[in-house]
């Protein structure tokens, strides 16, 4: 029996799982044919509108693909882009305007919606939650296979 799950069963699942993660990884590629990440990163990008000669960070950059986008949309402005540090930032203006990109399910953020509000009641304007599952970025089905569910943008302005 024990024999049978190793040689039998472990294979299957091992050829499956590399199976989804060729898929995942075409899908998401900036050389294959479905190039989500870029479409995520410039959808995104389309939410951060900075004025002439002013400013934009984009905390937690990464590789700072999205940092670039933003600043190939807005030439006239600076972007700067940071990744972690030992504390959290919290650096916008009066005036700013922030677009932050997540899988916001309850299990990992809670109640967005009541966030999103709590954040309307603190003086933030133009306070929404888009959620890029239904065609902005990928169809349900796909961020169901991927595990995107709960994909979803937060933009707003302070």
């Amino acid at each position: 029996m024990v024999l049978y799950i190793v040689f039998g069963i472990l294979p299957v699942l091992f050829v499956l799982v590399t199976i989804w993660m060729v898929l995942m990884y075409r899908a998401f590629s900036y050389n294959g044919k479905r190039q989500m990440s870029k479409q995520i990163i410039e959808g995104i990008a389309a939410y951060v509108n900075i004025p002439d000669g002013g400013k934009g960070i984009d905390v937690g950059c990464g590789s700072g693909a999205l940092t670039i986008a933003c600043a190939k949309r807005n030439p006239k402005a600076k972007m700067i882009g940071i990744d972690r540090c030992d504390k959290q930032l919290r650096v916008l203006k009066k005036g700013g305007s922030f677009a932050i990109h997540d899988i916001m399910s309850k299990s990992r953020y809670g109640d967005m919606q009541a966030f999103a509000k709590k954040l309307k009641d603190m003086g933030y304007a133009e306070v929404k939650l888009i959620d890029t599952t239904n065609g902005v970025f990928m169809s349900r089905f796909e961020a169901l296979w991927m595990e995107l569910s709960g994909s979803t943008i937060l933009v707003g302005r302070k």
